[in-house]
């Protein structure tokens, strides 16, 4: 029995040191006008970044506007009805 388990094994041990071993890289490495395309798209898309966040202050400018005349109405209202 021991022999079998010694023959499983150094088969088992053979058949693993004969598999290939790959090691994969995934690497772009971009052509000059490839390069061109990523810097034009790069800075169009912090153009538009930046527009975003000024779109986003504008529109939080206004919520929060809009919050202290609603706020002022409604503690007029409680001053009114108290």
């Amino acid at each position: 029995m021991r022999k079998l388990y010694f023959f499983l094994l150094l088969a088992i041990a053979f058949l693993y040191s004969c598999s290939p071993k790959y090691k994969i890289e995934k690497v772009y490495i971009p052509q000059k006008a490839d390069k061109e395309c990523i810097e034009k798209c790069e800075k169009k898309r912090e153009e538009c970044r930046k527009e975003c966040l000024k779109e986003k202050k504008k529109c939080l400018n206004e919520a929060i506007k809009r919050a202290k005349e609603i706020f002022k109405q409604q503690e007029k209202i409680y001053k009114e009805s108290y």
